[in-house]
């Protein structure tokens, strides 16, 4: 007799799909639970961790083409320094001064378009919260100093909420629309929702289609910058600073990621370690170095023969573990912008300066930023797409109180000892840091000795908040099963697994003839009698299904 769950696997699969539903993508239901070929999740952590869920999909953006040359029927970038769309096609690079960020600041206005399911019980997001995405792209992007992304490169390429939608009318550069198949990623409401892609980043937050998120294409690919498809997606959940979603992807990287994307950037392991010219292949940058395949977690490695870039934006890192864009990344970003979305952007003003009230950005307070103060003496309006750069303590004046602010920091802005200083060893087994000038190149714990068998992995059978296990042979037979387990982190779905598996485990963590909340049970007889059958009870949950399962077979229950 086929187990009960396989009779109720059969029965959904035959049961007629929801109005709308596709079933080619995992669909979120109002209660919040994800479904997709006939199995329930319950929220999108547990789908990703499925066997379902691909990992080389986490970003759902299309692989490139890169027989394709690019730049055919695009606008040609209104930059007047030289510079062409030959520099930055979908099969090469060309890095030029022309391009690099100390030539002006460019400004992009955007629209998040919040996409809800119909009732609006899943997919809300708070206008602090579409602020907060914002404000860590930029962060990331300009490697704003006290921010996670302080080590990368500063692109000089800022994004705003728009001020004005398409029709000059005022607005907060938010919309909100109430749709399942529109939440879920169909129905293709970019055609209704959509401000001119040629003026506006539209980036929209739903399902993504159980990616965390992707761009419908490259603006070197022909015909796609501008069109009404184009547009960038992020998972809802993950959108933001402290998203819904959860650790380890709830820190906003993901739009940061898929912003890379949207100005013509590739996953750093494209290609892999093919070798060959690192501008006509690969992700096409020089300056990030080959991998053969995407990094999961926080983990290290020289996979090509020079250390992996896992703290790269474009790899497949967590978020906590992503922080820079490379100059090279940065050069061919602007080259993307300017050749390929002339439209955008706008130059300036900004409020990029060599140090806190250096309002000229000459690298010193002096005269000139105090004769731009004075001339902005009053009470400004502050908004995205004019800055007031001389109201330093924010207070929305130009005051006295900025004047002395200003004087206290009179002279040559800081030079930052660590500007300029290579730290990195080469070993992927120490942390390297520069502190006040001096590089310190600390060793990283268990580092090398791989995450099964190491005694600073932690115990087998509990959640141990690390990589892998002390117990080598079973932390070797749960990553075979759950790569999670060695690649992220020992969770209590490793641990229930390695004490329902193992040989040194408790046989489980609950009682076998009730739903315990963990996989296994505490009766190793039973609970080998009922995984037997049906083995999703040790490698998932004992459930009710599983309870029930052991009522009918196991002798623990009935006597």
């Amino acid at each position: 007799m086929l187990p009960i769950r396989v009779c109720v696997g059969l029965c959904l699969a035959m049961a007629a799909p929801v109005l709308g539903q596709s079933p080619d993508k995992p669909w979120q239901h109002e209660d919040g639970t994800i479904e997709f070929e006939g199995r329930t999740f319950d929220d999108w952590k547990q789908f990703h961790r499925s066997d379902l869920f691909d990992p080389l999909k986490k970003c759902g953006t299309p692989a490139p083409g890169l027989d394709e040359k690019g730049g055919g029927g695009q606008p040609i970038g209104r930059f007047g320094g030289g510079g062409s769309p030959a520099d930055c096609t979908m099969s090469s690079t060309s890095i030029d001064p022309v391009y690099d960020p100390e030539v002006s600041i460019f400004r992009i206005p955007c629209v998040v378009h919040v996409i809800m399911n119909s009732s609006g019980s899943q997919g809300n997001l708070s206008d602090a919260q579409v602020e907060s995405g914002i404000r860590i792209l930029n962060e990331d992007m300009n490697a704003l100093l006290d921010t996670p992304g302080q080590n990368g490169t500063e692109a000089r390429i800022e994004f705003y909420l728009a001020t004005e939608d398409q029709n000059g009318s005022p607005t907060d550069g938010i919309t909100r629309s109430q749709n399942d198949s529109w939440f879920n990623d169909g129905g293709n409401y970019w055609n209704s929702l959509a401000w001119d892609p040629n003026r506006f980043c539209n980036i929209y937050t739903n399902t993504a289609s159980g990616a965390l998120g992707y761009v419908s294409g490259f603006p070197a690919e022909p015909g796609h910058a501008g069109s009404i498809g184009d547009r960038v997606v992020v998972l809802w959940s993950t959108y933001g600073e402290d998203g819904s979603y959860g650790p380890p992807f709830n820190m906003g990287r993901t739009l940061t990621h898929e912003i890379g994307h949207y100005l013509g950037l590739f996953h750093t392991f494209q290609g892999g370690c093919a070798g060959g010219s690192c501008y006509g292949g690969g992700d096409l940058i020089c300056d990030t170095n080959a991998e053969s395949g995407p990094n999961f977690g926080c983990g290290t490695g020289s996979t090509c023969g020079s250390p992996d870039p896992t703290d790269n934006y474009m790899d497949y890192s967590d978020d906590a573990c992503m922080n820079k864009f490379t100059p090279e990344q940065s050069n061919r970003m602007r080259c993307s912008l300017l050749n390929y979305r002339p439209l955008l952007y706008s130059e300036g003003p900004g409020c990029s300066s060599a140090c806190f009230a250096d309002i000229s950005n000459d690298g010193q307070i002096d005269s000139a930023d105090i004769g731009l103060l004075v001339g902005a003496w009053g009470t400004c309006s502050d908004d995205d797409e004019n800055p007031c750069c001389a109201d330093l303590d924010g207070s929305g004046a130009v005051d006295s109180a900025d004047l002395g602010l200003m004087i206290g920091g009179w002279g040559p802005c800081p030079v930052d000892p660590c500007e300029g200083v290579d730290c990195n060893d080469g070993d992927p087994c120490t942390a390297d840091s520069c502190l006040d000038g001096t590089c310190f190149n600390e060793p990283i714990p268990g580092c090398g000795e791989g995450p099964c068998g190491s005694p600073n992995s932690g115990s087998c059978y509990i959640a141990n908040g690390s990589p892998g296990c002390d117990d080598s042979e079973c932390c070797e037979a749960i990553c075979a099963a759950d790569a999670y387990c060695c690649d992220t982190e020992w969770d209590s779905v490793c641990s229930g697994a390695a004490n329902s598996q193992c040989s040194g485990g408790s046989g489980g963590g609950g009682a076998c003839c009730s739903p315990n909340g963990s996989p296994g049970c505490d009766d190793a007889d039973c609970q080998d009698l009922v995984c037997n059958i049906d083995p999703f009870c040790c490698d998932n949950d004992w459930d009710q299904i599983c309870a029930d399962e052991a009522i009918l077979s196991c002798e623990v229950c009935n006597n």
